[in-house]
């Protein structure tokens, strides 16, 4: 799949966003592009009054019409609000505002009723890529620091059904480690081998899952073979799955910073999308991780 059409369209698409905490321009200019641009709802919550905000947006009409406030006087008064409409699906997306990243996880995970059977949340980075013919999909460079091999395999089995509701026919899925056979002086290629292997005991319809691979040989297919690797996964991955935080970490921020990657993402796990936008994300950035998260609904 195009990244394109992982953001187009915008103006289609419904859904209700629980907003937490914009009292912030940035925020409330995002607020504005979203609802000029899709047919979304958002309902904000915080403890701070933003009449001013709305006002200077000129978001006034939009009030008890698309745009709803929850003013709390705390923050346990603002989550409990946020959960409340969450819970009887009147909002159906949250959204991470002017507030810590650990903040909104931590009232996540502490509900399970929030949460799939797994139990588990895992950050999904989507890049379009100069050069690479289609989107890049990976995981997991934002919230898991050292997932084990039963959390990969979660991770892939999550990613499989991302990918299976924005439309995707089939996935193929490459394990990245630094080489190509496992070895047991490098760990992360040894537990690639053993997800590798669990797919290939366990198929699912649709998914393709092998590795280990270096970055060169998941992404070019010239590279693969000439290391003479024969996998209809190498060199035509739609998706990466990390060994460790800092591995995606540092291949998010360098694919961006230096490689003119644009970047979009969301997190999984949970019964509803989760938009964790970072603070220097502009905002288009932002807007179009509100628009993928809309499109799993």
């Amino acid at each position: 799949m195009l990244y394109s059409e992982l953001v187009d369209a915008p103006e289609k698409l419904k859904g209700h966003i629980a907003l937490v905490k914009v009292n912030d321009p940035h925020m409330m200019e995002v607020i504005q592009v979203i609802l000029t641009k899709t047919q979304a709802e958002i309902s904000i919550y915080d403890t701070e009054n933003v009449s001013e905000l709305i006002k200077q947006f000129q978001l006034e009409d939009e009030v008890d019409q698309r745009l709803h406030i929850y003013q709390a006087e705390d923050d346990d008064e603002m989550f409990a609000l946020c959960e409340k409409h969450l819970d009887a699906g009147h909002t159906q997306i949250l959204m991470k505002g002017r507030i810590m990243t650990a903040d909104i996880l931590k009232f996540v995970l502490q509900r399970k009723q929030f949460m799939r059977d797994e139990r588990f949340l895992n950050h999904v980075a989507c890049f379009e890529i100069p050069g690479y013919k289609k989107a890049l999909l990976m995981t997991d460079p934002a919230l898991n620091v050292s997932p084990s091999v039963e959390d990969r395999i979660k991770m892939v089995k999550q990613l499989h059904t991302f990918a299976q509701q924005l439309g995707y026919s089939e996935l193929k899925v490459g394990l990245l480690s630094s080489i190509e056979k496992a070895t047991k002086s490098v760990p992360s290629s040894v537990e690639a081998a053993e997800i590798s292997d669990y797919f290939a005991e366990h198929p699912v319809a649709q998914l393709k899952v092998d590795g280990p691979f270096a970055f060169d040989n998941a992404m070019n297919v010239d590279n693969a073979r000439r290391k003479g690797i024969q996998s209809e996964v190498a060199g035509d991955v739609d998706a990466l799955i990390v060994p460790q935080l800092d591995v995606g970490n540092v291949l998010y921020k360098s694919l961006t910073q230096f490689g003119g990657a644009e970047t979009i993402g969301t997190v999984v796990g949970a019964k509803f999308p989760i938009v964790l936008t970072s603070r220097t994300d502009d905002i288009q950035s932002k807007f179009n991780s509100v628009v993928l998260a809309l499109k799993l609904l």
